[in-house]
């Protein structure tokens, strides 16, 4: 340490002070990017569950028309048809919402059982009892 001039030796200690600095800075930098993947896929899951909370509103309303000559309090405006064609409708916005954000909130997969199991659900209700209904909308 002696061997070196003032201007080095000024030198060695600026180094050596820049690195745990340097080293902070980087961890801020990743700190602060990690909240802002955080926030900005909070805002894709915002977006991605608008139309499954218009089915959770639908889908009762479905499963209620099954018994419609035991309930009185739905209106005569509220059809199967009509409410299967919202259902799809939203289905259908989430299946353009999935295609943008899927891969992002690696939630495909699950949507595409439900959306899968919807489809069945349509075919194959008809020919149900209300006893398989039951059944089947309980499980």
């Amino acid at each position: 340490m002696n061997r070196l001039s003032y201007p080095q030796k000024f030198t060695l200690i600026g180094f050596l002070f820049a690195i745990p600095l340097t080293l902070v800075m980087y961890l801020l930098i990743s700190e602060i990017n990690s909240r802002v993947d955080f926030a900005q896929k909070e805002i894709y899951g915002n977006e991605y569950l608008r139309p499954p909370r218009q089915l959770r509103q639908y889908i009762p309303k479905l499963q209620l028309l099954n018994y419609q000559p035991l309930n009185t309090n739905l209106s005569p405006q509220d059809t199967i048809a009509d409410l299967e064609a919202k259902i799809d409708a939203n289905f259908q916005s989430l299946v353009y919402t999935d295609r943008q954000l899927g891969k992002e909130l690696v939630s495909s997969e699950y949507f595409n059982k439900i959306y899968h199991n919807w489809q069945k659900f349509k075919l194959r209700r008809r020919q149900w009892s209300r006893e398989t209904y039951d059944f089947v909308c309980q499980s």
